[in-house]
């Protein structure tokens, strides 16, 4: 397998890993079982351009932006202590393969009392990637429907500030 190819297995199945730790949720689990074109903002929690930015559909299929603060806070934190123990691995010179670092996460979120997922979850990143943009066309009107861009508030304020005679006054 090119080293490309390994390298995006491993962060993808990293971040799987590390959302199940937190929420016993794979990713593509968060994704599906979150994503509602019914709900306020789809479901989600922060986005690209959040808050009053619209949402858009590259922000749907991302599993981090449908958690809540009680979930998003853990998963940070886990995900910087293991960057610095991968780091301090580093600067020791201890060389390991994508495998060892899959080991050594296992090992890791063990230690950190999190559960450990141990297959590839109920869920495939494709049916999940699928799913929320299905729901995002779905959600789509709705939100173009209340959207209030930048652009929007402003001239609402200035129309606001005038008076109705300075709006339609008289052209000599």
């Amino acid at each position: 397998m090119p080293p490309l190819i390994i390298s995006t297995y491993y962060h993808f199945l990293s971040c799987t890993v590390l959302h199940w730790a937190i929420s016993n949720q794979t990713a593509a689990e968060i994704i599906v079982s979150r994503a509602d074109h019914k709900k306020e903002k789809m479901g989600l929690t922060s986005w690209e351009n959040s808050p009053n930015g619209k949402i858009r559909k590259s922000d749907v299929i991302i599993a981090k932006n449908y958690l809540p603060e009680k979930e998003l806070k853990p998963l940070n934190r886990i995900v910087t202590m293991y960057l610095d123990y991968a780091e301090d691995q580093a600067e020791q010179g201890n060389t390991m393969t994508m495998k060892d670092w899959s080991k050594k996460l296992n090992a890791f979120l063990q230690f950190n009392q999190k559960d450990i997922l141990y297959n590839a979850g109920k869920v495939t990143a494709a049916i999940a990637k699928s799913f929320a943009e299905s729901e995002f066309e779905k959600y789509r009107p709705i939100q173009d429907k209340f959207f209030e861009s930048d652009f929007d508030r402003e001239i609402k304020k200035l129309i606001g500030g005038l008076k109705n005679e300075q709006l339609f006054r008289k052209i000599p």
